[in-house]
C-alpha cells in the first residue's frame, strides 16, 4: 500500500521547452512528466493518483498494478 497522500517528485529538471519537467515516484516506479502546472500542483495530482490507487487496490481482486492504474486513473 501507498502512503496516503504522499507522493515523491525525486527531480525537478530543466525546463523542456514552454514546460517544466519533474521525476516523480510512485508505487516504486519514476516517471517523468512535463507540465506548464507548477511543482505544488504537480504534487498535488500525484498524490490524489495515489490515494485512489490505494482504494482501487483496496476495494478489489486485482493483483495487477497496472490495471489498478487504469481504474484509479479513470
Amino acid at each position: 500500500m501507498i502512503e496516503p497522500g504522499w507522493a515523491e517528485i525525486a527531480e525537478v529538471r530543466e525546463p523542456c521547452g514552454s514546460y517544466s519537467c519533474y521525476t516523480v515516484e510512485t508505487n516504486g516506479n519514476e516517471y517523468v512528466l512535463r507540465s506548464d502546472a507548477g511543482e505544488e500542483r504537480v504534487r498535488q495530482v500525484a498524490a490524489l493518483l495515489n490515494d485512489r490507487l490505494n482504494e482501487v487496490l483496496a476495494t478489489t481482486n486485482t493483483s495487477s498494478t497496472l490495471a489498478a492504474a487504469v481504474l484509479a486513473a479513470l
